[in-house]
C-alpha cells in the first residue's frame, strides 16, 4: 500500500576531510573524518572520526546532516561544532607571495662533492 519513501541529503563533508572540533566553544581537537554511513534513525548518521592525537583514537557521533557539516549542537549540555579545514590550493598562497616562487631562478653552477677519479 505504502512505496519506499528515499530521503537523499547533500552533505558538504566526506570521508577523509579534516575537521577541527569545538567543546564549549573552544577549539578542543582535530580529526579526521574515516566513514559516514546511515543510521536506523531516518535522517541521522554514523560518523566515524580519526581524533588526531597521541596515541591515536577513533570514536562514532550519531549526527544528522547539517552537524556534520558545522552545525552547532549540544552533547551532555556542551555546545559542540565541527569545523571542515579547508587548504589552500598551492603552496604561494600558504606561505604568502615570495620572490622565490614566483621569480624564474638562474642556472647555477654544479660542483661536485667528490672529484672524479680518471681511469688510466
Amino acid at each position: 500500500m505504502f512505496g519506499k519513501i528515499i530521503l537523499y541529503f547533500i552533505m558538504k563533508s566526506k570521508a577523509g576531510d579534516l575537521v577541527l572540533i569545538y567543546m564549549n566553544n573552544k577549539p578542543s581537537f582535530f580529526a579526521r573524518i574515516e566513514k559516514i554511513e546511515p543510521d536506523i534513525k531516518i535522517g541521522w548518521f554514523k560518523v566515524t572520526f580519526l581524533m588526531l592525537t597521541v596515541p591515536l583514537r577513533t570514536f562514532i557521533w550519531i549526527l544528522e546532516p547539517d552537524q556534520i557539516d558545522g552545525a552547532s549542537f549540544t552533547m551532555q549540555g556542551l555546545p559542540v561544532k565541527i569545523e571542515k579545514i579547508g587548504f589552500p590550493l598551492s603552496q604561494s598562497e600558504d606561505f604568502g607571495s615570495s620572490s622565490l616562487t614566483t621569480e624564474k631562478k638562474d642556472k647555477g653552477k654544479i660542483i661536485p662533492l667528490f672529484p672524479k677519479k680518471k681511469l688510466n
